[in-house]
């Protein structure tokens, strides 16, 4: 088991590729808000939102293969898990589309999301963490470069134009650095599991579709209850509130190896929590106060046209520090208790729709926040608490 000091250094790796991934997100982000309109804007990731939501069987094969993979069963992590993943995926937007219009936008995403997230699982699982930095560096040069591209040789390109320029290109760059074909295990197997996986983590993907609606369905009620121009600053929130979770990611990947790892010794959750929570708050406040000054001199200087999308940017940012301070010490996953998590989801999900529909209408885009806060708050903690009883 690694000790603390072996946990943070692997923390970092991540976190380095994870805040230059982050940075290429935020210069994304400049380049979008300048260049097209508040209501393109808010097309723009409204789309990449319902992407997000669509893209939950790379997740489930992900957590899966992590969590077999410490537990110690012998699996196998080769590149026909790309092919099954991407045609799984690509059934599922279609059932979609029977449902809603079919958007071919929709449809690259999801694959390209498909390929990112098993090409992050197969370095965790290898605990290479700077080539998992790497996937996520890459995925964002790529879509910087796809839209600088797009702008430059397309004439004003649509929304869903700079979203179709920015994956493609940078499923590209992932594929000529990574070849998927060469990928396989190092580990000693006896066989292999794949479809059937996902009817042993059928829960699982109900939890990630859940996770993936917050943010979906506060853009959705945006839209529907205030108009295009108000999507479109929220959405300049949300991807500020995204940019502030940047540690997640690296924090996740190696906390919850070290997570199953605990489970798996039946070791005492509440000791864990009491050796690390003062220095998850501290590190937390400190990230949250950078952040709250830096999106202040954002606006103020370079994003005007988004300064009424301040308030709410800032509900948002603390709920992300909510997240920073709970999520290391939600052990339910990795005790698999997924009927406990799907019910929480499910609740936090309902409650952060009826506050979304009572809320905007007053209070617009700051209700949408404050509905996320909740939501999260909610939902974190319970999953906390319940994991400290076990």
């Amino acid at each position: 088991m690694k000790s603390s000091r072996e946990i943070g250094k692997s923390i970092l790796q991540v976190a380095s590729g994870e805040f230059i991934g982050k940075s290429l997100a935020l210069g994304i982000t400049f380049v979008l808000a300048k260049m097209l309109s508040v209501t393109d804007f808010g097309t723009y990731n409204f789309l990449l939102s319902k992407i997000a939501l669509l893209s939950i069987i790379p997740v489930t094969y992900s957590n899966a293969y992590l969590q077999k993979s410490r537990l110690g069963d012998n699996i196998i992590f080769e590149r026909s898990i790309f092919y099954e993943a991407i045609v799984l995926q690509i059934g599922l937007v279609l059932i979609v589309s029977i449902f809603t219009e079919f958007s071919s936008i929709v449809l690259i995403g999801t694959i390209g999301f498909t390929l990112f997230a098993l090409l992050r699982v197969f370095y965790n699982l290898q605990e290479r963490y700077i080539r998992y930095g790497l996937v996520t560096v890459l995925q964002q040069v790529g879509a910087l470069l796809g839209t600088i591209l797009f702008l430059l040789f397309w004439r004003s390109p649509s929304a869903e134009i700079l979203l179709f320029g920015n994956i493609f290109v940078g499923i590209l760059l992932v594929l000529v650095f990574f070849n998927v074909d060469t990928i396989a295990t190092t580990k000693s197997v006896r066989g292999r599991f794949s479809f059937g996986l996902l009817r042993e983590y059928k829960l699982f993907i109900l939890y990630y579709l859940f996770m993936n609606a917050f943010s979906f369905s506060d853009q959705y009620f945006v839209r529907e209850l205030l108009g295009m121009e108000e999507l479109g600053l929220y959405s300049f929130s949300l991807k500020m509130y995204n940019i502030s979770m940047f540690g997640i990611g690296p924090l996740l990947a190696v906390i919850r190896i070290r997570q199953i790892d605990l489970v798996k010794k039946s070791s005492n959750i509440k000791q864990f929590l009491k050796a690390h929570q003062k220095r998850v708050f501290a590190l937390s406040m400190i990230l949250g106060c950078c952040l709250y000054i830096g999106f202040q001199i954002l606006v103020e200087f370079i994003f005007q046209d988004y300064r009424h999308s301040l308030n709410s940017t800032n509900i948002l940012l603390l709920s992300s520090m909510i997240s920073y301070n709970l999520l290391p010490f939600s052990f339910l996953l990795a005790q698999k208790r997924f009927k406990l998590i799907v019910v929480i989801s499910a609740i936090s999900l309902v409650l952060n729709i009826i506050l979304n529909i009572q809320l905007i209408p007053f209070f617009g885009m700051l209700g949408a926040a404050c509905a996320t806060l909740v939501g999260h708050l909610f939902l974190n903690g319970l999953n906390v608490y319940y994991s400290l009883r076990s």
